[in-house]
């Protein structure tokens, strides 16, 4: 059965309707570019140590990927909703 429509929401829709139809006038046609953020240079020491610890995590993350599961373990992420109370 369709929910029947009440007076708040019908007003809602009589004063958003001329809103919805002005707004393609009151936009620009294209937004205007975005700058793109500037990077901090590098000295070569930093750029060799980020390498490190780049290849650390991958190296890691390889691991990580190894390790095996059994089918009975719990997942680390659960959700419980909490219900309100009335």
């Amino acid at each position: 059965m369709p929910r029947r429509i009440t007076r708040r929401a019908a007003t809602r829709l009589l004063v958003a309707g001329p809103a919805a139809f002005a707004l393609p006038k009151l936009l620009p046609a294209e937004p205007a570019p975005a700058k793109s953020p500037a990077r901090p240079a590098l000295t070569a020491a930093e750029r060799r140590q980020l390498e490190k610890s780049v290849a650390q995590l991958k190296s890691t993350a390889e691991k990580l990927r190894k390790v095996a599961v059994p089918m009975g373990t719990d997942p680390a992420f659960v959700f419980r909703p909490m219900i309100p109370k009335k």
